[in-house]
């Protein structure tokens, strides 16, 4: 064997070790030394998620003041985003404790690692509910007419609600 093979050879599965190892390691450090970070992305993405919230909210009323119904997927978004901002209060809310609170051993303790790991967590969410955000089109649902024995259709049809 030459000398390249054998060095290949213990290299590889030292690699799989790093990645298996030192990756997890690493992320679990990242939440505490980039809590800060994870705090001010959160604050930019629930800013647009309730600027969006507050666009949807207009569609809604406006289909509401036409006697128009709401899709229950737009009910259950709003619902989610109500949920997912009250987390994010305690988040910042807790931020604040922490930062009054003084100094942890070499830059890092608990409640940062706490704070850093649940504002990346919670970012992922706020993300997801931005992606899911219902487009202005799909808000309301307008009934049916009246069949012939004066009762609606059970039906629903998501009609263009655009102002």
């Amino acid at each position: 064997m030459d000398v390249l093979t054998i060095v290949t050879n213990l290299i590889g599965p030292l690699m799989e070790v790093r990645k298996w190892i030192f990756y997890p390691v690493g992320r679990q450090i990242g939440y505490c030394i980039h809590y800060k970070d994870n705090i001010r992305n959160l604050e930019k993405q629930i800013e647009y998620l309730m600027a969006k919230r507050r666009d949807i909210q207009k569609f809604v009323d406006a289909a509401r003041m036409r006697g128009d119904g709401i899709q229950r997927e737009v009910e259950r978004w709003r619902t989610s985003v109500d949920a997912i901002q009250v987390e994010v209060q305690k988040c910042f809310a807790d931020n604040e404790l922490t930062q009054t609170n003084g100094k942890c051993f070499i830059g890092c303790c608990p409640a940062r690692y706490n704070l850093g790991k649940r504002a990346a967590k919670q970012l992922k969410e706020v993300d997801k509910l931005l992606m899911k955000a219902p487009s202005s089109d799909k808000v309301c649902i307008t009934p049916l007419p009246s069949d012939l024995n004066g009762s609606l259709m059970k039906t629903e049809i998501p009609i263009n609600c655009s102002l």
